[in-house]
């Protein structure tokens, strides 16, 4: 039950159509999702967001040291994109597969 509200939660944070993420964003999610999806082979889920985080919170703070800009909507794509793959990993539901233009998320009922 936990898993499906978390679902849901995600699903209501995120616009339904990726057109609506800029391009920075959407990066986000599919590299955050990817990240999260193997390390959760080898990690535990404390261990796996953690690490999933951490290089979210790497690139901001590049980011902002590089080039004057830390944004919150960054970090919020990066938590979705590592929930996303946490999940798609335990619960086997959820398939990743690439696309020409980024990565399809199937979840299967």
């Amino acid at each position: 039950m936990k898993t499906i509200t978390l679902i849901l939660l995600l699903l209501l944070l995120l616009p339904f159509h990726t057109q609506a993420l800029d391009k920075d964003k959407e990066l986000r999610i599919e590299v955050s999702t990817s990240l999260a999806w193997n390390l959760s082979r080898y990690m535990t889920k404390r261990t796996t967001m953690a690490a999933c985080m951490a290089v979210g919170l790497g690139k901001e703070l590049y980011g902002e040291y590089d080039y004057g800009g830390f944004d919150d909507e960054d970090l919020l794509a990066d938590f979705a994109g590592c929930t996303l793959g946490m999940l798609g990993y335990q619960t086997e539901k959820f398939m990743l597969s690439p696309k020409e233009d980024g990565i399809q998320l199937t979840y299967k009922f």
